[in-house]
């Protein structure tokens, strides 16, 4: 375009931008609601509450949409997704779980060499991106159930 019309073709662009920002941001909640209900249906129940650790390739942002809907119903919820070469992992828990949040982010953090910590409702970390990664998110899930 001429250099008179950059200003004009900036805006139209940002504008663009803007929109298919807006329709990721839709797409991407439904797509953690479906996530979070397959999740918790396929996730063991001990004392009344869901047990949910997901290994998924997401977002941060996608990660904290789907933590908030897992722990919308009686949930102990551990997402982790790999993000900039490190394995992250945010952790949550509905209100009256028995669950204490802290020390579940103490075992991921053992287990992947992370550092991380937080409330008894909520915590966050990172550690080491190993290529079993899913196998041992598969198996803090069942130390948790044997904790509650």
């Amino acid at each position: 375009t001429r250099a008179e019309n950059l200003p004009e073709m900036l805006k139209k662009l940002k504008s663009e931008n803007h929109e298919l920002d807006m329709r990721l941001r839709a797409g991407s909640a439904k797509l953690m609601e479906y996530t979070a209900g397959e999740l918790l249906s396929a996730s063991p129940v001990k004392s009344g509450t869901t047990v949910c650790c997901a290994a998924t390739d997401c977002s941060p942002q996608e990660a904290k949409l789907l933590l908030g809907k897992l722990t919308a119903s009686q949930c102990v919820a551990a997402v982790f997704y790999p993000s900039n070469g490190r394995l992250c992992y945010i952790i949550g828990k509905s209100a009256g779980c028995p669950a204490n949040i802290r020390d579940i982010c103490a075992m991921a953090n053992g287990l992947f060499n992370g550092k991380g910590g937080g409330s008894d409702i909520l915590a966050q970390g990172a550690g080491k991106l190993t290529s079993d990664w899913k196998e041992i998110v598969a198996s803090l899930q069942k130390v948790i159930l044997e904790t509650l």
